[in-house]
C-alpha cells in the first residue's frame, strides 16, 4: 500500500456554543460530508436521492426536519403533505452538531447482507509503525479486531511472524496492492474454503521443502514447490528513512509460474541485506529494513498474475545471534525458515473476482496506524467509508491529523468503537456528560 506525503489540512474546531460534553464528541458526527448547522423547515423543501458519499449514518444521531414534521432520521422514508409525499428524507445535519467524521452502520448495499459487519485493518509495510511494523507484532491487535465484527480483511504485513501467523479466522488475507484495488471498487474479494499453493524458490533446499510439507501436514494444504530457472533477487535499502528495495528477474518469475495451476503464488527467495544493518535493527529497533522490498515484490507480482501473492525470506537467520531483542521482534531471531505463516495466510487468500465476492461498498470501516496516508485511504475517503486511525500506533511519517478520519487513542478504544457501531449503539450514549438532547 503506497504512502504519499499530504499538505497540512485546516483544523476541525467549530467555534459555535455548544452544550456540555458535546466538545468531546467532535469524532461522530457526519462521516466527513460537508453538513450545514441546524437549518431551518424551509431548507428540506427540496428533496431528492441521497447521495452514498454524502449521507450521514451516524447512528442515528443525524435528523431531518419537514415543516410541521417531527425530526427523522436520515435514509427514512417519510409521507407528508403535497409534493413531498413519500419522499426519500435529504441529507441533513448531524444532532451532535459536529462536522467531524461518523462512525456508523453504512447503508446496505443493494444484495448486501445487512448484518454483516465487514473491517479492513491496515499497517503499511515499511514506515516503522509502533505496532506491527517489525515481525507480526499486528497479530494482537488483528485479534482483538476480528472479535469485533463479522470479517476483518488485512494484508500479510499485519500478521505475517516468521513461522508463526496468528491472524483471526474471519480474516481475509489480502496482498497489499490487492487491497488497495478493492478499495478502489476495481476488484472483488471471493472467499474460498482452500487455494492450491505453488512456492516459488530459487533452489529447492531442505529448508523450503521441509517448510512446505510441515503445511500440508499441519494445515492440510495444497502446494507444490517450482524452482525458478532464473533465480529471483530481492535487494533491500534505505531511502528517506523508509524501507524499500530493488526485485530483479520477476518477470521470468511470472512467465515460468504462468504455465503452472494454482490459486495462489508464495515466494521463498534470499534477500540481500548487510548483516550488520540487521544487527543494527535487531539490537536498536527503527524501520525493519527488509518489509519494504518484499512489498514491492509482491507488488510487482501481484498485478502481473491478477492472484494472491506473499513473500516470506530464506538463509535470513543471522548466524551466531544469541542476544535478547525486543520482543516485537523476537520471532525473527529463533527461526530457520520463514514461510509458514504465507502458507498459512495463502491457504484460505480469497480469490480476485471481478462479476461476484466482496466489494468496497460492502465495508464499513478501515482502521488505520496514526500519522500516514495512501491510497487506500484516499479510496475510503472516495467510497465514504469511516477511516479509524490509531494515535498508539505511530510511524515515521508523522503526517498531520485528517479532519475526516476518526481517531482512536489506541486499539482497545477501536475495538470499542467497533463493538459500539456492530451493536447500533451510538457512542455519545454511553459516555459522560452526556449532552442534552436537540429539539428544532
Amino acid at each position: 500500500m503506497s504512502m504519499a506525503p499530504r499538505r497540512p489540512l485546516p483544523s476541525t474546531q467549530d467555534s459555535r456554543n455548544e452544550p456540555a460534553g458535546l466538545a468531546n464528541q467532535r469524532r461522530i458526527g457526519s462521516r466527513g460530508a460537508d453538513i450545514p448547522s441546524a437549518p431551518s423547515a424551509q431548507a428540506w423543501r427540496i428533496t431528492g436521492a441521497i447521495s452514498k458519499r454524502s449521507r450521514c449514518v451516524c447512528m442515528e444521531g443525524l435528523s431531518v426536519v419537514f415543516r410541521g414534521q417531527s425530526p427523522i432520521s436520515c435514509g427514512k422514508s417519510v409521507t407528508v403533505p403535497g409534493r413531498l409525499a413519500n419522499a426519500r428524507v435529504p441529507a441533513g445535519y448531524c444532532t451532535l452538531r459536529a462536522r467531524a467524521p461518523c462512525l456508523g452502520p453504512r447503508v446496505p448495499a443493494a444484495g448486501r447482507k445487512e448484518h454483516r459487519m465487514n473491517v479492513v485493518m491496515i499497517i503499511p509495510t515499511g514506515i516503522g509503525c509502533e505496532i506491527g511494523g517489525h515481525c507480526g507484532d499486528g497479530n494482537a491487535a488483528a485479534r482483538l479486531l476480528g472479535a469485533c465484527c463479522d470479517t476483518l480483511i488485512l494484508h500479510p504485513n499485519v500478521v505475517n511472524a516468521s513461522d508463526l501467523n496468528e491472524m483471526p479466522p474471519n480474516s481475509l488475507y489480502v496482498e497489499g496492492s490487492q487491497l488497495d484495488r478493492f478499495l478502489k471498487g476495481e476488484i472483488r474479494l471471493q472467499p474460498v474454503r482452500a487455494n492450491k499453493v505453488l512456492v516459488a524458490v530459487n533452489k529447492a533446499d531442505y529448508q523450503s521443502i521441509n517448510a512446505v510439507s510441515a503445511a500440508r501436514t499441519t494445515l492440510g494444504l495444497d502446494a507444490e514447490i517450482v524452482e525458478l530457472r532464473v533465480p529471483l533477487k530481492l535487494i533491500a535499502r534505505m531511502e528517506n528513512g523508509i524501507a524499500t528495495g530493488d526485485v530483479l528477474n520477476w518477470k521470468e518469475l511470472v512467465a515460468q509460474v504462468e504455465t503452472h495451476e494454482f490459486d495462489a503464488l508464495g515466494l521463498a527467495t534470499p534477500i540481500t541485506i548487510d548483516a550488520q544493518t540487521l544487527a543494527d535493527y535487531f539490537r536498536h529497533g527503527g524501520v525493519n529494513p527488509v518489509g519494504g522490498v518484499e512489498a514491492v515484490a509482491s507488488r510487482l507480482i501481484a498485478e502481473a498474475l491478477d492472484k494472491p501473492v506473499a513473500h516470506g525470506p530464506v538463509d535470513y537467520a543471522l548466524k551466531g545471534f544469541t542476544e535478547v531483542v525486543d520482543p516485537r521482534m523476537a520471532v525473527e531471531t529463533i527461526t530457520e525458515n520463514f514461510i509458514h505463516c504465507l502458507l498459512k495466510g495463502l491457504h484460505r487468500a480469497p480469490r480476485i473476482r471481478y462479476d461476484r465476492g466482496l466489494r468496497v461498498e460492502d465495508v464499513d470501516c478501515m482502521v488505520s496506524p496514526y500519522g500516514c496516508f495512501g491510497t487506500p485511504h484516499q479510496a475510503c475517503l472516495d467510497a465514504g467509508v469511516p477511516v479509524v486511525a490509531v494515535r498508539e500506533n505511530r510511524c515515521c511519517l508523522n503526517l498531520p491529523e485528517h479532519p475526516k478520519f476518526i481517531y482512536a487513542e489506541n486499539y482497545l478504544e477501536a475495538a470499542g468503537m467497533l463493538a459500539a457501531m456492530r451493536a447500533g449503539v451510538h457512542p455519545a450514549s454511553v459516555r459522560r456528560p452526556l449532552g442534552p438532547t436537540v429539539v428544532t
